[in-house]
């Protein structure tokens, strides 16, 4: 399985732009005080602290989550597909760092659902490419941060199916 190790330098890059990016999300969602109490509580959070100073993927991950998320809601209230095709190449870098940012499924499916119950047409909704405008970039950036899937599948599985395992039974040692 690829590891990708940012230095510390880069991670405390991640950490700092995810302090600015929760501000942008406060701001956009409610006002500049929630923005910057919301902000606050980010630049504060222990692990997220400790993760930009030691240099791990989870900096970066979190970076790409939050960012994703907020680009997802800049779309949601868009429509522009363009904002949901970006959102996903951002969440594509993201599960390339670190899988679990696969979860992002959640939100993209969370706007759809809400597009959907408010549309007055809603068979004209439920058509709405929006799934397909984030996915398939999603996946594209995904392929282009860990080639391996795509290249040499069959070894990609394996790997995920040990994982699972070694999740499952625990350390044999």
């Amino acid at each position: 399985v690829l590891v990708v190790d940012y230095p510390p330098e880069e991670a405390a890059a991640f950490g700092t732009a995810t302090v600015y990016v929760v501000f942008r999300i406060g701001r956009r969602l409610w006002d500049d005080s929630t923005a910057l109490v919301a902000s606050a509580f980010m630049a504060l959070a222990f692990i997220h602290a400790r993760d930009s100073h030691f240099g791990t993927t989870d900096t970066a991950l979190t970076f790409f989550i939050i960012t994703s998320v907020g680009l997802l809601i800049g779309a949601h209230q868009s429509g522009r597909h363009r904002d949901f095709a970006l959102a996903g190449v951002v969440g594509g870098l993201g599960a390339a760092t670190k899988y679990n940012a696969v979860l992002l499924i959640a939100p993209l499916v969370a706007s759809y659902i809400v597009h959907v119950v408010q549309a007055t047409d809603k068979a004209s909704a439920a058509r709405d490419p929006r799934l397909f405008t984030y996915g398939l970039p999603f996946l594209a950036a995904f392929g282009v941060g860990v080639p391996f899937v795509v290249l040499d599948y069959k070894n990609f599985v394996l790997a995920m199916r040990e994982l699972q395992s070694s999740m499952t039974v625990g350390d044999p040692r």
